[in-house]
């Protein structure tokens, strides 16, 4: 057992630290599957790169909405609960991408 500077049990040495594991990219993950990943382009990059930000948004209420709707069983609750949590990262995702250009074409316009 490693004890501290005040002699209590230390979970580790103090030189050591935990590695850090770094969440997955939200494209490269999929819910429920993996016929879209395995495409070359996800619908939801489709639907982004057609809509923007509001198409994004639909995609969001649509999941949530299928959540209340579904019949099915807790399960599939479960599964439809995870799939708008997904797409919930990836519209934060594009939002905060957003929000950081529009921050930037604000300095570079007042600074010129």
């Amino acid at each position: 057992m490693i004890l501290d500077e005040y002699g209590d049990a230390a979970p580790c040495p103090p030189y050591y630290a935990a590695p850090v594991k770094k969440a997955a990219h939200p494209m490269d993950t999929q819910v429920g599957g993996d016929h879209y990943k395995t495409k070359g382009l996800q619908p939801l990059e489709a639907v982004y790169m057609n809509y923007g930000l509001a198409g994004l948004e639909a995609a969001v209420f649509t999941k949530v909405n299928k959540y209340f709707r579904d019949k099915s069983g807790m399960e599939k609750k479960l599964e439809d609960c995870k799939k708008a949590q997904h797409v919930l990262q990836i519209f934060q995702e594009k939002l905060e991408a957003e929000i950081a250009k529009e921050k930037f074409e604000e300095s570079y316009n007042r600074n010129r």
